[in-house]
């Protein structure tokens, strides 16, 4: 062994260069004023297995310390997933540092007898240089501590050897001590149940007399779970239900429809009731019409069409013909939708007259609008659908810089479809559903299956009005509606301008695309409706996982039939119970994978190694931990997807989009608050002004993707092994952004009350009255509360259209005053007389007195 010659201080300085934080799971958050009280798990070393530590120490030349410390990184880094781990242990009798700093590295797999060697050699380095204060270590090291953790080690391992005195240690989250065969953990109350910590003591003996047996096992196979945990597991998977035999998931429909053929299936918001029995002979004559064009098994026929009742039945015409549909949303850049068609082999566009060219698209073409497409003889198309056949092609944001679309199968939606009801209550016959979302995310298609696989009645809101919550709030009441699926940002911006019980249906809420606000989840719990937190990435079909009842936003259930949810670790091991690990999914909703995208799809869809099937997993990229009644726990993100008002983001593809504009060199997009933030390095002149970016990333991407900053960088932060230091990142400023119009203050009361408003909602210093909300970084959310607040301030209503197409300050400002001339027009001299003596319903506001 060669001990380094360098001064204490500069090999600690290199051994503990970016010293990581040990993320052990716990039961509460960390706290910066966690009591400090502990308790203790007691346990014993079996004799067996404490003399086959002799054993092995003897091998190795090493103290069975040694192979103790390297077993509890074992375990420690099943627990925590790293495999960068700092653990502390005692330094002798008369060193400087009471705590010694052991670094253990698992990420290369070593195998057990590997980690020993590599820890007895660190353990004699750690003595050899102990001679540096803990405190000075930690001055030199640590740089942004985090008050609520312990700095630079979160956990002791302490072999006490009977008589040899120890120096007093500083107070960790978790210590391990073990005199002899006795073992005990001591662990903070405020963090811990001590059933977490029971878990660990059984997967410490399972690792010990392991590795006494075999240790030249890789660490990465060495036995995480018990056999106790392995068989609840297994329980809490057992999803398996009989399928019925179907002609496609539209047959569900057809059977309804034949049972109750005058129940309204869909219900418009101008008043039309459609039958089933109207809308299945609608959609069988359109299908009809595109089995003329060629439309069979597997062909992908695009639906270019507004929210409404032909979207339903291009749906299920598309189905009945055999094919599958692939939903664009008019409102998406033209090259956009072209890519898409052109991607997914798009063989036929269902589409109206005036959406006709939004797509550039040269396809054959089905005109709904048409009068020649109405004159097309009805029949029954009989095409026989496979389970395996593709029912749809959704595409979501793209880590390569393009969109990617996901394609999803008839048994998937079949078990989907038949799954759910049991689970949100839904499918009571006759049950009311209102339809919140566009076709082109599987989001709503929960609330379009239950429907009308159930003889349920869909209502279709007017889409244009779907974020104004007086409308909404009517709407539901109006309809008696009993079931609605919403993102719970959308109805959190709702509840700005209107009470929470008046948004929400008779029955069952259904929330998901995103984990619930703590406070809207606070607001939610005592109401008498059923709350079902919903879970599941568009490439499981839908949905995986529903949670029933108390609703923390995290708690996303357990899964649904045919479905089975596996936590692993970056090895594919089982995590233990309570440890975070990525969730995976195994079943039937698995979707194909991703069109003309063959490397994605072997990265995210591989091979299932808990059955002999053939069958594959989603790795789907979350963090996640099974809680010990059974159910999952979401966590956040492994990589950096963002979910941005239920809308999911890669940003690699708007960092893509932003670098093919000549000006800038490098792109990092992040969110805060609910924003997209870009972090640009432009290439020689500085940032091009906010609108000519805006309007650059509007030539590919949605509205949701474009970034509500832009913030210029001399260079990206870097970490010391060069790579993007996203915590050195510059919170947003709020100084107004650099548009093409030049600033120009409020010249009226009225406009002086606006910018007040809009510098207070977009977190700007200032707001020019030709300034555009959106260009400000506004949204369709923000423009809520933008309303809510206008209301309070000038006592009138706005509808969320007006607002947007108004859009500045100046404008909004004229129509306000318009709105108010209107008011007192209609108004007696007596009333008139009356609100000129009245003060302002916000006084003591900001707002007010400038009203004043």
């Amino acid at each position: 062994m060669t001990i380094s010659s360098k001064s204490p201080l500069d090999y600690w300085r290199t051994q503990l260069a970016d010293p990581p934080i040990l993320n052990l799971p716990t039961d509460r958050p960390y706290t910066v004023d966690c009591a400090p009280s502990v308790a203790v798990v007691d346990f014993t070393v079996p004799d067996d297995v404490a003399a086959g530590l002799l054993e092995l120490a003897r091998r190795h030349d090493a103290a069975v310390s040694t192979i103790l410390v390297a077993a509890y990184a074992v375990v420690l880094g099943w627990h925590t997933g790293q495999d960068d781990l700092l653990i502390g242990i005692p330094g002798t009798a008369h060193a400087a540092a009471p705590v010694l700093v052991l670094r253990t590295r698992l990420g290369d797999d070593p195998t057990f007898a590997e980690l020993v060697d590599r820890t007895r050699v660190s353990m004699s380095e750690a003595y050899a240089h102990q001679d540096v204060r803990f405190e000075e270590l930690v001055d030199a090291l640590v740089h942004d501590h985090d008050r609520s953790r312990s700095p630079l080690v979160q956990t002791l391992f302490d072999h006490v050897v009977a008589g040899q005195a120890r120096p007093p240690v500083q107070a960790v989250d978790l210590r391990l001590m073990v005199v002899g065969s006795a073992g005990r953990f001591e662990y903070a109350t405020a963090l811990f149940d001590r059933s977490r910590i029971e878990r660990m003591v059984e997967h410490l003996l399972q690792v010990l007399a392991r590795v006494v047996s075999d240790p030249e096992r890789p660490v990465s196979q060495l036995p995480v779970l018990s056999a106790a945990e392995r068989e609840l597991l297994a329980g809490w998977n057992a999803t398996d239900a009989v399928l019925p035999a179907v002609n496609g998931v539209h047959a569900l429909f057809e059977a309804q429809a034949a049972r109750s053929p005058d129940i309204a299936a869909v219900v418009t918001d101008d008043g039309l009731v459609v039958t089933y029995a109207q809308l299945n002979a609608r959609a069988d004559q359109l299908a009809s019409q595109l089995t003329g064009l060629g439309v069979g098994a597997e062909t992908v026929v695009g639906l270019c069409l507004n929210r409404g009742i032909d979207t339903i039945t291009a749906i299920l015409a598309v189905w009945k013909a055999g094919g599958a549909y692939l939903p664009l949303d008019p409102a998406h850049p033209a090259e956009r939708l072209a890519y898409m068609l052109g991607d997914s082999g798009a063989a036929v566009l269902i589409t109206t007259g005036a959406l006709r060219d939004r797509t550039e698209s040269s396809l054959p073409a089905v005109v709904l609008d048409d009068p020649t497409t109405a004159t097309v003889p009805n029949g029954q198309p009989r095409q026989r659908v496979h389970p395996e056949q593709a029912a749809y092609v959704i595409y979501t944001s793209g880590s390569t810089g393009r969109p990617k679309g996901v394609i999803a199968t008839h048994h998937g939606l079949i078990n989907y479809t038949l799954a759910i009801p049991t689970r949100t209550g839904t499918g009571r016959p006759g049950g009311r559903y209102a339809l919140l979302q566009p076709a082109t995310t599987d989001f709503g298609n929960t609330i379009i299956l239950a429907a009308l696989s159930t003889g349920g009645s869909l209502y279709l809101p007017d889409p244009d009005r779907t974020i104004d919550p007086g409308y909404l709030a009517t709407f539901l009441h109006t309809h008696h509606i009993d079931y609605l699926k919403i993102v719970p940002s959308h109805l959190a911006a709702l509840t700005t301008d209107h009470p929470l019980p008046e948004l929400l249906p008779a029955h069952t809420l259904i929330l998901g695309g995103e984990r619930t606000p703590t406070t809207l989840a606070a607001d939610l719990e005592d109401l008498p409706v059923q709350l079902i937190n919903h879970y599941g990435p568009t490439e499981t079909t839908i949905g995986v996982s529903t949670h029933t009842g108390s609703h923390t936003g995290a708690t996303i259930g357990r899964p649904i039939a045919n479905t089975r949810a596996h936590i692993l670790d970056r090895h594919l091991n089982p995590v233990p119970i309570g440890t975070t690990g990525e969730l995976h999914i195994a079943g039937a909703g698995i979707t194909r994978g991703y069109t003309g995208q063959p490397a994605q799809t072997a990265e995210r869809f591989i091979a299932n190694p808990f059955a002999d099937d053939g069958s594959r997993l989603y790795r789907t990229g979350d963090l996640a931990r099974w809680q010990p009644n059974g159910h999952l726990e979401y966590l956040g993100r492994a990589d950096h997807q963002i979910k941005i008002r239920g809308h999911r983001v890669e940003p690699a593809e708007i960092q893509t989009a932003l670098t093919t504009h000549p000006a800038i060199t490098t792109a990092v997009v992040t969110a805060h608050d609910m924003r997209l933030i870009a972090y640009l390095v432009p290439a020689d002149k500085g940032l091009p002004p906010t609108s000519e970016l805006r309007a650059h990333l509007g030539q590919t991407l949605p509205d949701h993707m474009i970034p509500a900053q832009f913030i210029e960088l001399a260079q990206l932060p870097l970490t010391a092994n060069g790579k993007l230091d996203r915590a050195a990142l510059p919170a947003p400023d709020s100084i107004r952004p650099d548009l093409i119009n030049t600033y120009q203050p409020p010249t009226t009361p009225t406009e002086e009350l606006l910018t007040t408003i809009w510098t207070r909602l977009l977190g700007l210093d200032r707001v020019g009255v030709t300034d555009n909300f959106i260009d400000l970084g506004g949204h369709s959310l923000l423009a809520i509360e933008a309303i809510a607040a206008i209301r309070t301030t000038f006592d009138i209503d706005l509808r969320v259209e007006e607002f947007f197409d108004a859009a500045t300050v100046r404008n909004v400002a004229e129509l306000v005053e318009i709105k108010i001339m209107q008011e007192i027009e209609q108004m007696s001299d007596d009333e008139v007389l009356r609100g000129l003596g009245s003060q302002p319903q916000n006084a003591g506001t900001d707002e007010g007195e400038a009203l004043r």
